[in-house]
């Protein structure tokens, strides 16, 4: 029997707010400009042109980030049942048929099918175009702090260009990886946050494989430390570093452990553990300094997440996200924070 297709509006309201806004962006300097003075031929392509990269860039930006968030759905769901992370395709949790490509689009993808899948016809889980909208917001948002903005909330900033200007002359790459190594720690706490929030535990491997790849990459490229100097002799920084960061993750240990026994109305053994692992993580990463302020935003963003968890006991889990967004918080304003 013919089954009419009603028009998808959500996907129609994106799309088209999109154009509108890319529009606006882009014809702003030709509205509001100074009448007084006429603006040149030359200076309006120049103006189009500086502002039509901006916007493909930060659209770039969402897209990846809403990439990444799809890959961290994979990993929430298949690294605690021991399961592959990449040769095995994606497939509906019902049916177990094959998503194709184009039903796999981050965000959009779910939208199009109406949040069901498109054989079984079975409920998609709304998490997965959220975490995936999270993480897209999430490195946009970060990288028009630390590429867009040339770094402006780096402790240390100084003559950091903005990238749309690196991309004429030469690109400040220590910048870019001190980007991707923020990324990267933002990813594992919303992983294993979000791990804790279903009730598992989080995975050695993933313990092990975080605390390697935030040990060696200032090991291996010391210029994504902000703090780093050429000044300063490359194996005592490599001391200072080493000790810095294992103060540091012995002090998010302790406050992990805290931090569970503050939310003790939910703790298990795993979420114990979960805390442990977030807090030393970012202690190893960010040293003490930083571990201390994300403990603070920790700690009010989770007495937030508290009141829908004491409103449903299935979100009683829900504050292990705080040292995300607390981590999250603290990198955009790690400039105005105290520290060495």
């Amino acid at each position: 029997m013919y089954r009419r297709r009603h028009p998808n509006w959500p996907v129609r309201f994106i799309l088209l707010t999109t154009i509108l806004v890319v529009a606006a962006y882009l014809v702003a300097p030709l509205v509001f400009r100074d009448s007084a003075r006429p603006l040149r031929d030359y200076e309006i392509i120049e103006a189009l042109t500086s502002r039509g990269m901006t916007a493909v860039l930060v659209l770039w930006l969402f897209a990846l980030g809403a990439t990444i968030g799809s890959f961290l759905n994979v990993v929430v769901y298949r690294m605690p049942a021991g399961e592959t992370l990449i040769w095995k395709p994606s497939r509906c949790p019902y049916c177990r048929v094959q998503i194709q490509a184009r039903d796999n689009v981050p965000v959009l993808g779910w939208l199009m099918l109406r949040g069901r899948c498109r054989v079984c016809r079975l409920p998609i889980s709304p998490r997965y175009p959220l975490v995936e909208f999270v993480m897209g917001s999430t490195v946009l948002s970060l990288a028009t702090a630390e590429l867009l903005l040339g770094g402006v909330n780096l402790p240390n900033h100084v003559n950091i260009v903005p990238i749309l200007d690196q991309l004429r002359t030469s690109i400040a790459w220590p910048v870019v990886a001190l980007f991707g190594y923020h990324v990267f720690l933002l990813s594992t706490l919303l992983v294993a946050g979000l791990i804790t929030f279903d009730g598992q535990r989080v995975p050695r491997r993933l313990v092990v494989f975080t605390v390697a790849c935030v040990l060696a990459a200032p090991l291996l490229w010391p210029a994504i430390d902000p703090f780093y100097s050429h000044s300063i002799e490359r194996l005592r920084w490599t001391v200072a570093m080493l000790r810095n960061a294992s103060i540091g993750g012995a002090a998010g240990i302790a406050l992990g452990w805290f931090f569970a026994k503050a939310l003790s109305f939910s703790t298990t053994v795993s979420t114990s553990r979960a805390s442990v692992f977030l807090f030393g993580i970012v202690g190893l990463t960010l040293h003490l300094p930083g571990l201390l302020a994300t403990t603070i935003w920790a700690f009010l963003v989770a007495t937030l997440l508290l009141i829908p968890a004491f409103l449903n006991r299935r979100l009683a889990r829900l504050p292990y996200l705080a040292p995300f967004v607390a981590c999250l918080l603290f990198l955009l304003t790690w400039r105005w924070m105290p520290g060495p």
